[in-house]
């Protein structure tokens, strides 16, 4: 697309600001959502795998009754541990703990590599 641009100067001569027709700009929008749309399908998607990919995984849960409560803790993931008052509800409070302690640990893995990181698959 060949954009007809005319750039608004100040005093000093520095640029700051851009003028387009407005047929031009009402296409980049157009175009914008349309990828807006599509982004937002993709990662949808990726969310979706990624889900099924942590369902695949099995971790093992350590739970005991200790008076009126059930705690426990997810063997493989230090910190990963719930309080609840029956066995059903702290083995849900492990899943939603664990898929929560998985997903911060992901992200702060990703935001502390920073750019220009390779991301490989281990398997033990």
């Amino acid at each position: 697309m060949d954009l007809h641009v005319q750039y608004l100067t100040n005093s000093k001569g520095m640029k700051t600001a851009v003028q387009i027709p407005l047929n031009e700009w009402e296409k980049i929008i157009n175009d914008y959502k349309h990828l807006q749309r599509k982004l937002e399908q993709k990662t949808g998607f990726v969310q979706e795998i990624e889900e099924i990919k942590l369902e695949n995984h099995h971790y093992k849960a350590l739970i005991k009754k200790d008076g009126n409560w059930w705690i426990g803790w997810i063997k493989e993931i230090p910190g990963v541990n719930c309080q609840e008052s029956t066995r059903e509800e702290l083995l849900e409070s492990l899943r939603i703990t664990l898929k929560e302690a998985l997903e911060f640990n992901k992200n702060d893995a990703i935001s502390t590599a920073g750019e220009d990181f390779i991301e490989e698959s281990i398997t033990l």
